[in-house]
């Protein structure tokens, strides 16, 4: 076993809203993108077992600078087993805040009343400044290979190409990084306008 220091990957599917809110969007870059982080898993085909990198709920701001850094304190020091590690299992609480603007458009601190799924809240359009608006992901849009469980939700991602491959007395360090660019959405159907996101891009490396 040995102990990495590592900035983790993990890729969020957030709110996937039903075709009669998307007559009309229009996308801009978020200013702030708060999440929580409440566990991190990573799947060992080797041992066939799953191992805890990250536990407890940590918020952080993806659309900041040091984002890959705050993710990186979460899970570092962690050991790891010798193996290949396949799938990464993230749990990731179903309610977010954006904050920023499209235009004229600024996120409000305001839940918007439009039916965006069960559980589900987008963010009103109001005007400058923008606040901060909170976003609760829907427990019946979700996309494959996710679940619900009470306040957050469960994805489960295959590393595919991408598996990690650790050998007995080796370290290896995962840097990600996040681009949150035009992930904020201003949708015109319903009136008053609603903000909502689309998933960030997210890249890493392997050292």
């Amino acid at each position: 076993m040995f102990k990495s220091k590592t900035i983790f990957l993990f890729s969020i599917i957030l709110l996937a809203l039903p075709a009669s809110l998307l007559s009309a969007t229009f996308t801009g870059t978020p200013d702030s993108f708060i999440v929580t982080l409440n566990k991190v898993e990573m799947y060992n085909s080797s041992t066939l077992t799953w191992l805890t990198v990250g536990t407890g709920d940590l918020s952080f701001d993806i659309a900041s600078a040091n984002a890959g850094q705050s993710v990186g304190s979460y899970v570092s020091g962690v050991s790891f087993e010798p193996g290949t590690y396949t799938q990464v299992r993230v749990t990731v609480s179903r309610t977010m805040q954006i904050q920023g603007n499209i235009g004229a458009n600024y996120t409000s601190s305001t839940a918007s009343s439009a039916d965006i799924g069960t559980g589900g809240q987008a963010i009103q359009a109001g005007s400058s400044p923008a606040k901060l608006g909170t976003m609760i992901v829907p427990t019946d849009t979700l996309s494959a290979g996710m679940t619900v469980s009470g306040s957050y939700f469960i994805l489960t991602y295959d590393l595919g190409a991408s598996a990690i491959t650790i050998t007995p007395g080796e370290s290896k360090k995962i840097t990600v990084k996040f681009d949150v660019a035009n992930s904020l959405v201003l949708s015109d159907v319903p009136d008053p306008d609603i903000f909502y996101s689309e998933p960030p891009n997210v890249t890493y490396s392997v050292e």
